[in-house]
């Protein structure tokens, strides 16, 4: 987690200036909320929708004392449906873990109000890869971190995770209707 880079994309690049709804699909123990709420307007609120019941007394617990506007729905996230829209819809991890990406993206997308934002952030295997360094002098294979891609690919095949979904984000955006699409590398 990169917390000056989210500062900035918060502050700098998507300046909210009021009070902000957020919805999170997936939420865990609410570490995405925990994330923006400080930084957001005074007023802005958090919803996280999270199947797992531990995760969700975490939750509780994590934000029991903070002050915040928040609310915790335990129930599966392809069985959730919005009853009202948020300013923003958020995922962090989380379709790449799914089988059906794109259900969930118009699920999320129905839970935007007008002119909303949907912030989906997911990795790519093959870009951190890019980036890895062992501290080693001589690492093993003449300097090339090991190749875990032929455990990726058994695990797209059998429905387990999506090992590139980060970079396959904003085409599926595109493809269910959204507009004004925006990709970022941290």
């Amino acid at each position: 987690w990169n917390e000056d880079y989210f500062r900035f994309l918060v502050k700098d690049v998507w300046r909210f200036t009021k009070p902000v709804s957020i919805l999170d699909f997936g939420c865990g123990y609410g570490f995405l909320g925990s994330k923006f709420l400080p930084l957001l307007p005074k007023g802005s609120s958090y919803t996280g929708i999270e199947l797992d019941g531990a995760q969700i007394r975490e939750a509780e617990a994590l934000f029991a004392d903070t002050g915040y506007k928040y609310k915790f729905v335990q129930q599966d996230i392809y069985d959730f449906e919005p009853g009202e829209k948020y300013d923003l819809v958020v995922a962090l991890v989380l379709l790449s873990y799914v089988q059906k990406p794109e259900e969930l993206i118009e699920k999320m997308k129905s839970g935007l109000r007008p002119g909303g934002m949907l912030l989906l952030m997911d990795f790519n295997m093959e870009v951190e890869k890019a980036g890895y360094f062992s501290g080693l002098e001589r690492e093993e294979n003449g300097g090339r971190c090991p190749d875990f891609t032929p455990v990726w690919e058994y695990e797209t095949v059998h429905g387990e995770r999506d090992y590139r979904m980060g970079t396959k984000l904003p085409y599926l955006m595109k493809k269910c209707g959204l507009k004004n699409i925006q990709a970022r590398i941290s």
